[in-house]
């Protein structure tokens, strides 16, 4: 589809992701980032990406539909802006209170003067056609969805190297089993 085309679908769907009311829930993330990983299994055998969970992903007290719209958007950017032989996207959670969920890749790297543009609706950095298109939507919604959970998500990247979007939920969104990470590594076959 045209991108000119993508935007009023963009803008229908950040207008009512914007206005739906939270349905929070206890939500295991590790199995909510697997249904992710189905999701985008073509994407992912398409574009040759590994996707690895690194330790176990907390249980979090949130709207499950919102933040599966998170992870999906920062997942497919990890797929979409990497242009290396070895392509892997890492997803994983640094534990403090709130705990720190994070999406990285080794992809191609935003500039530092673009860190905050990236996040600005419609705002692409690349051509309409380059890395696959698109509206320049997704990373807008997916902090637009983080703050209305009462987090914050921001972004370390250097060019040629990789991004790494960090995010938490509400500091009270955390359950008990959010304290025990552990190691674990699951990867997704090729």
């Amino acid at each position: 589809m045209e991108a000119g085309g993508t935007r009023p679908l963009a803008a229908l769907q950040y207008s009512r992701a914007t206005q739906q009311s939270l349905q929070p829930a206890p939500t295991e993330l590790t199995a909510l980032v697997s249904e992710v990983r189905e999701n985008l299994t073509a994407r992912l055998q398409d574009h040759h990406v590994r996707m690895v969970v690194l330790g176990s992903l907390p249980t979090l007290n949130c709207d499950p539909e919102r933040v599966r719209v998170v992870f999906e958007n920062l997942i497919a950017n990890g797929i979409k802006y990497n242009d290396k032989t070895e392509r892997r996207v890492e997803i994983g959670a640094i534990a403090s209170v709130p705990p720190i969920l994070y999406v990285k890749d080794k992809g191609i790297g935003i500039a530092p003067e673009h860190q905050e543009v990236v996040f600005t609706l419609f705002r692409r950095l690349h051509g309409r056609d380059d890395y696959g298109g698109g509206a320049g939507a997704g990373l807008t919604l997916a902090r637009k969805q983080v703050e209305r959970h009462g987090g914050r998500l921001w972004l370390e990247s250097s060019l040629g190297r990789g991004t790494c979007f960090y995010f938490t939920l509400a500091p009270g969104n955390v359950s008990p089993s959010a304290q025990g990470l552990i190691s674990l590594v699951q990867e997704t076959p090729q």
